[in-house]
């Protein structure tokens, strides 16, 4: 589910909240790890990122998407980055910005496949939140047609129930 990779938090969060199968994330981690199917990425100061090669990535998805799970595992994965922004956006301001804005920019894959979720789904509310927390990172990182975009397509949506988004204009 993951796009550009996650931490084992991310992991451990989206496991508990989708209901997923029941197993020991750090152990099933090391695993994969061991078979080279998952690589660890240490970073300086933060947690270790996993990812995958993208056939295997793929593979994943797509056996997901046949399995019971999948529904779940999509909402578990959208609501964990919504979190994650609004954790963020309070920070977007300030001395941290800097530290902030990358952390967001590493999760950029994350935030689309959580967006993409939204919009397939009809989760309007779930995209406005999260569009709402990534306006600032939009702006200072130069993806505001992509989050134009993006808030169009949500206010779009049936669910949106005639709400507009605040959408970023060009003149």
């Amino acid at each position: 589910m993951f796009v550009g990779g996650c931490t084992i938090e991310a992991v451990e969060d989206v496991q508990k909240k989708s209901g997923a199968m029941n197993i020991d994330v750090i152990d099933s981690l090391e695993a994969l790890i061991d078979k080279s199917l998952v690589r660890r990425e240490d970073q300086a100061g933060d947690e270790p990122r996993f990812t995958m090669l993208e056939t295997i990535h793929e593979y994943v998805l797509e056996r997901l998407n046949t399995s019971h799970e999948a529904a779940s595992v999509r909402r578990a994965h959208g609501e964990y980055y919504v979190g994650v922004a609004e954790s963020a956006e309070p920070h977007l301001t300030g001395p941290e910005q800097g530290r902030w804005l990358d952390d967001l920019l590493t999760e950029h894959g994350n935030f689309r496949a959580a967006f993409q979720w939204a919009e397939q789904e009809n989760e309007g509310e779930m995209g406005f939140r999260l569009g709402g927390a990534l306006w600032r990172f939009w702006i200072v990182r130069g993806f505001m047609s992509e989050g134009e975009r993006r808030l169009r397509t949500v206010a779009a949506l049936p669910s949106a129930g005639g709400r507009t988004a605040f959408l970023l204009t060009r003149e």
